[in-house]
């Protein structure tokens, strides 16, 4: 897995507030399937527990799957895992969407039954 020891984590100071914290930024990967270069925006979005993301850790994990043969999906999937590891937040949303070509958007998330 790509990324795994770039995002870092510092103490949340307002233990007693509930931070809706949103972190954006841009990302190209190619895909698995049909090779093609893939972009977009990477939304997060969280309500921290005992950590937050340090946001520049973030934006540099994003970039690191640049290389990477992934789809959507697992590119967010993996993102979410990751964080989720890391910050063992109390709320966590990745969301992907391509504003351009074909109006992706994919939220991931925990605790909805289907």
């Amino acid at each position: 897995m790509v990324g795994n020891k770039i995002l870092k984590k510092f103490e949340n100071s307002f233990p007693n507030y509930c931070l809706l914290t949103t972190l954006e930024t841009t990302f190209k990967i190619t895909c698995e399937f049909s090779k093609k270069t893939d972009k977009g925006i990477i939304t997060i979005k969280y309500i921290p527990d005992k950590w937050l993301l340090e946001y520049y850790s973030f934006r540099k994990l994003v970039k690191s799957y640049k290389k990477s043969y992934c789809t959507y999906e697992k590119l967010a999937t993996t993102i979410f895992q990751q964080i989720k590891d890391l910050l063992k937040p109390k709320y966590l949303v990745v969301t992907l969407s391509d504003p351009k070509g074909l109006k992706v958007t994919l939220d991931v998330f925990e605790g909805v039954k289907t």
